[in-house]
């Protein structure tokens, strides 16, 4: 079974107004075997998919050294008019968002 996890951010989330969709999977999965399990999972047609690949960087902490996981990230495009329902965001988040972008400028 491959994990797939939303990623849920600020820009992320802007994204979803245009249909883009951003998750985190596996390194080892392909673009091809991700945009069958998507479209089966959400039932939405993907028009396109980017994938990148993220080192694990180095931390410290006190005499420990470590190192963070290496992870893909993945944007998916939807065909115009399809949306995934599990990444709506209610309108009231949406004022929240930009009632912080207006306070900061």
């Amino acid at each position: 079974m491959i994990k797939i996890n939303p990623l849920i951010t600020e820009k992320s989330a802007k994204m979803i107004d245009i249909g883009q969709y951003s998750f985190i999977t596996d390194r080892q999965v392909n673009k091809n075997t991700l945009k069958d399990i998507i479209e089966k999972q959400f039932k939405v047609n993907v028009e396109k998919i980017q994938s990148i690949n993220y080192l694990g960087k180095a931390t410290n902490f006190k005499r420990h050294v470590g190192k963070k996981k290496r992870f893909k990230k993945i944007i998916l495009r939807l065909r115009k008019g399809q949306v995934i329902k599990e990444f709506q965001i209610e309108s009231s988040d949406k004022e929240k968002v930009s009632q912080k972008e207006n306070s900061k400028q």
